[in-house]
């Protein structure tokens, strides 16, 4: 037997952490059903009375948006949902008893990265974009103004922050799983 795994013999509070986690999986289903369906990337894309607006540039009709900003928006929203994704993977590892694992580490580490890399770019987007449009002579201006704003907004953004936390967290764990394993080896 596995001694990261919990059974439900060997202990009673693992039918309230398997129903905590069903629970959880359902309602981080239904907020990407609603997060889809209703608020499309609303951090940086959003349909607005007279247009898109989408990382700070409004435009008439979505043909309008060009390829770059489209591939960004959807690099965006891509990280996102694979954040989701993960979050519903280590539940089911918590629903199925596996507490303290080197899967879960993993998959902490990851949903850490993930949300740092998403706050990243919603923030860097629009310096991004701005970038390109000096390249290739569409807008005139200084980026270092938008280069100031954005570093000022990195160490602020509550995805940023919150993405180290999860890092932090699962080094942490981590340690602990191989602290455990020690353990489990010494006679």
């Amino acid at each position: 037997m596995n001694a990261n795994e919990i059974t439900p013999k060997t202990n009673p509070r693992f039918k309230r952490i398997k129903n905590i986690s069903r629970s959880l999986k359902v309602m981080l289903l239904l907020y990407l059903g609603w997060w889809i369906v209703i608020t499309p990337g609303s951090e940086f894309i959003s349909k607005t009375p007279d247009g898109w607006s989408i990382f700070y540039s409004n435009y008439a009709t979505f043909a309008e948006i060009p390829w770059y900003v489209k591939t960004l928006a959807l690099f965006c929203v891509g990280i996102y949902v694979a954040t989701i994704l993960t979050g519903y993977q280590l539940l089911g590892l918590y629903e199925r008893g596996i507490i303290f694992s080197i899967g879960n580490v993993r998959l902490l580490r990851r949903i850490g990265l993930l949300a740092t890399s998403y706050g990243a770019l919603v923030i860097l987007g629009g310096t991004m974009i701005f970038a390109w449009r000096l390249w290739d002579g569409t807008a005139s201006g200084n980026i270092v103004n938008h280069l100031t704003f954005d570093l000022i907004a990195l160490l602020i953004s509550p995805w940023i922050i919150g993405g180290f936390f999860v890092v932090v967290i699962a080094h942490i764990m981590g340690e602990g799983c191989k602290l455990q394993e020690e353990q489990e080896l010494t006679v």
